[in-house]
């Protein structure tokens, strides 16, 4: 056969590839708020999100769906919660595939280093976008980090 062989492993171990025994995969809760606070939500502030984990890099998706954003509170659109804290000497980005949750256009953000913390970028910008008050509201979320190495 063609296979791939997964006998050869470090340090003699025996059956498992080091790849596969650093494979994680599971659910987390992201969370949708203002930089500033005071963001309230009648429904749909949270998310369930999905992640796999291959030795230090996390791949996620997150969608919140048909979130009603009751008051935008001050300051930008922050998502808490990602499963693992992220590298600390860099950010990294993620993209964003459809929202109505900002009121400006963003399509990525970026992770902040060392922390579970994404923030939107409005499109050809640097700063972010303010929640957009309203209901039904969405968001998607996908793509992938390091955490610390």
């Amino acid at each position: 056969g063609h296979g791939i062989d997964f006998s050869a492993t470090s340090g003699g171990s025996g059956g498992n590839s080091e790849i596969l025994r650093d494979y994680e995969e599971g659910t987390f809760t992201a969370t949708m708020n203002s930089s500033g606070g005071n963001a309230s939500f009648n429904s749909g502030g949270s998310a369930t999100g999905l992640y796999v984990k291959i030795g230090s890099m996390v791949h996620v998706q997150i969608y919140f769906s048909g979130a009603n954003i009751a008051s935008a509170g001050s300051g930008v659109a922050v998502i808490g919660g990602l499963p693992f804290t992220s590298n600390s000497t860099l950010y990294y980005t993620l993209a964003i595939t459809h929202t109505t949750m900002t009121v400006s256009t963003v399509q990525n953000g970026y992770v902040q280093y060392g922390n579970t913390i994404f923030y939107p970028i409005v499109q050809n910008g640097t700063g972010g976008s303010a929640l957009n008050v309203g209901n039904p509201r969405y968001m998607m979320i996908g793509g992938s980090y390091p955490t610390a190495f």
